[in-house]
């Protein structure tokens, strides 16, 4: 019986969940092309569990309510990829939906999958939404190459694309907000606890903190190549960083805490970690507290 948090991520992917109320990272790895790949399970120390899962080209992962974890594979530009759906015991259950070369993933309120295609530079592309079943609800907007997407806790969707550099809102319906914030070369974005959005840049490795009304407040923290960013719940940003093969956390001021996990072409990553002895309540088959990992 696995016991669980929600955590989203965008592309080639890192999530943690609760294995018996104990902590449990999700790290998808990305290699050759049409390669079979895991998604390796590690435990609240960085302990290597094995593999949960095998995909082709893993590209994103997400975590329904439900603890149903999804992965987007990666076919290539102009190639139609599935959207594959595990159980919480790892068993394949199929393909829940099917999208041409999907790069980012995540999950509304709602329960709905939203997907992010990308056609390639400079060109349009949709970001599907699909309900819980999997049926096609056809395109929420369309974005320039997009390359990141995430809910605020409001529900408007962000997206980042990665020609213009610009971090586009759209509300719940779809209606364009405009331009959030704009950066040089945007990989992957995250909100954290206070609400503020963070952005990873990845030409010059930084990474760059918003507030809520898209006010520039300057580097947070930086890593030599970042290419996937998430929050904790305890306010601690984790740092895919390709370079190291790494996973670097951070705690809230932006102090660097050193490697978190040793990964072989990370590329995405997201991590919620409980606050020091406090309790989440979820309501998923039942009500599970969990506890804050501890570092030593």
């Amino acid at each position: 019986m696995r016991c669980f948090l929600l955590f989203v991520c965008t592309v080639t992917a890192l999530i943690w969940t609760n294995e018996s109320c104990g902590q449990s990272l999700f790290v998808a790895s990305n290699g050759p092309s049409n390669t079979s790949e895991p998604i390796t399970e590690f435990d609240g120390n960085g302990n290597d569990l094995g593999a949960f899962a095998q995909v082709v080209n893993p590209v994103a992962l997400a975590l329904r309510t439900d603890g149903h974890l999804f992965v987007a594979g990666n076919a290539g530009i102009g190639s139609s990829a599935p959207i594959t759906e595990f159980s919480t015991n790892g068993g394949d259950l199929g393909a829940f939906a099917q999208v041409v070369n999907p790069v980012a993933i995540a999950f509304n309120s709602n329960d709905h999958l939203f997907v992010a295609g990308n056609a390639g530079s400079n060109s349009t592309a949709p970001i599907t939404e699909f309900d819980g079943d999997g049926n096609d609800l056809g395109a929420f907007t369309q974005v320039v190459n997009p390359v990141a997407i995430a809910f605020n806790s409001n529900g408007h969707l962000f997206v980042a694309g990665n020609t213009s550099g610009q971090i586009t809102e759209f509300d719940v319906n779809g209606n364009d907000l405009g331009t959030f914030a704009t950066v040089s070369d945007p990989v992957a974005i995250a909100f954290g606890n206070n609400g503020h959005l963070f952005v990873a840049e990845n030409t010059n490795g930084q990474i760059t903190e918003f507030d809520v009304n898209g006010n520039d407040l300057g580097t947070f923290a930086f890593v030599s190549d970042p290419v996937a960013i998430s929050f904790g719940d305890n306010g601690h940003l984790f740092v895919a960083n390709n370079i190291g093969d790494e996973i670097i956390e951070f705690d809230v001021s932006g102090n660097n805490l050193g490697r978190f996990a040793t990964v072989i072409d990370p590329t995405a990553i997201f991590a919620e970690i409980p606050e020091p002895s406090s309790a989440l309540i979820l309501s998923i088959t039942a009500a599970v507290s969990i506890a804050r990992r501890k570092r030593p």
